[in-house]
């Protein structure tokens, strides 16, 4: 029996069951391929059969499973970018997106010149085969790429940041299925953008903190604050959400939690949780149990409001009533949990420490 506290220092471990202290739920190591061995995973996605999913990560490192996590194999990306977040639409066409392939072109568009942040355009990986082959497109930014929402293909959107100490970015948009991208200032880092329902998109990022010269007088730069946008033509432009003025200080909406029919749930710093009930136009802050970075948010498969959202230094909250109360879930050891996907009836959530852990969302409390 492995206690979840060695995770941390684990490159790789095998199948078995891990817990959480002796009244926990219990968390299931998955065993992934060794290509996943030191890597940082951070972003994972699983089709609503809970069968088929993949897990992205650093060095262009993709992993896929067709039977709901038990075996994964590494698809081959042909990519050394750290990819940050993967979706796909069915068990065939799927997106991938990062940053810092060091054979990627040299920018043309909106650059940062931060440390760790390379002058070689970001990333944006497209497959038609399940990712038994990916064609990589060039994005014209070094920006950090977070998030890719191709539910509307052949528009897709992705959010970009500057890095922590450059919370700025863009949303870009592409008419051709991910191939090519136009840029809009949006003033802020942009870490989720979500098709809500037909036209009507919702995002997520940073407050503004970068000053310009001149001044913009975009509403989308004066109303600094706000750390969500609203969009009711397609993700064309963008307008001001209300609600997220009151978290404090520079805290940022990391991810949301999407499903048809309940309201939308953003989740970030300092145990930052929001709800939205009219696709993204107002949020109600709530208030989390935890004051951990939280880092990623699913809502469960099947019936009903279950959500379960992950973070840094083992940040663990559930909420059984979409988003409005939460309980902290007991989680031994600090790993940093960076991303969590609905898996049929269960949860998968994935690791800094190259580990992904299954989790049954019927043992929650």
């Amino acid at each position: 029996m492995m206690r979840l506290g060695m995770l941390t220092g684990i490159l790789c471990v095998g199948l078995g069951q891990i817990y959480a202290g002796d009244a926990a739920p219990a968390w299931e190591a998955l065993n992934l391929p060794e290509a996943a061995a030191g890597k940082a995973l951070l972003g994972v996605w699983f089709l609503p059969d809970g069968k088929h999913g993949w897990i992205v990560g650093e060095k262009g490192l993709c992993l896929a499973t067709a039977d709901g996590g038990t075996t994964w194999a590494e698809q081959k990306t042909g990519s050394g970018a750290t990819l940050r977040d993967v979706r796909f639409l069915d068990e065939k066409r799927g997106w991938a997106v990062g940053e810092g392939d060091p054979a990627g072109p040299q920018p043309r568009g909106h650059v940062v010149m931060m440390p760790g942040m390379q002058m070689k355009s970001a990333t944006c990986l497209t497959t038609e085969d399940g990712g038994a082959t990916w064609t990589n497109h060039w994005v014209p930014s070094n920006f950090q790429i977070w998030c890719v929402e191709p539910a509307a293909v052949p528009a897709v959107q992705i959010g970009n940041s500057g890095g922590e100490q450059h919370l700025d970015g863009d949303n870009f948009r592409s008419a051709d299925g991910g191939k090519t991208f136009r840029s809009e200032r949006v003033f802020r880092a942009v870490f989720d953008v979500r098709r809500v329902d037909g036209d009507k998109w919702a995002l997520v990022g940073s407050p503004v903190s970068v000053g310009f010269m001149p001044t913009p007088t975009s509403p989308l730069y004066t109303n600094r604050g706000c750390r969500a946008l609203f969009s009711a033509d397609g993700g064309k432009s963008w307008q001001i959400s209300k609600g997220t003025e009151t978290l404090k200080g520079r805290a940022c909406l990391r991810r949301m939690a999407f499903k048809a029919g309940q309201p939308l749930i953003a989740v970030g710093d300092k145990g930052a949780v929001a709800t939205s009930a009219d696709a993204g136009q107002t949020w109600k802050t709530v208030e989390a149990p935890l004051k951990q970075d939280l880092r990623g948010a699913a809502y469960a498969g099947g019936e009903g409001g279950a959500c379960l959202a992950v973070g840094r230094k083992g940040a663990v909250l559930f909420s059984p009533d979409a988003g409005a109360t939460w309980k902290a879930v007991p989680f031994e050891g600090e790993a940093d949990l960076f991303a969590v996907a609905a898996c049929g009836s269960d949860f998968v959530a994935v690791s800094g420490a190259g580990v992904a852990l299954k989790l049954a969302a019927a043992k929650l409390p």
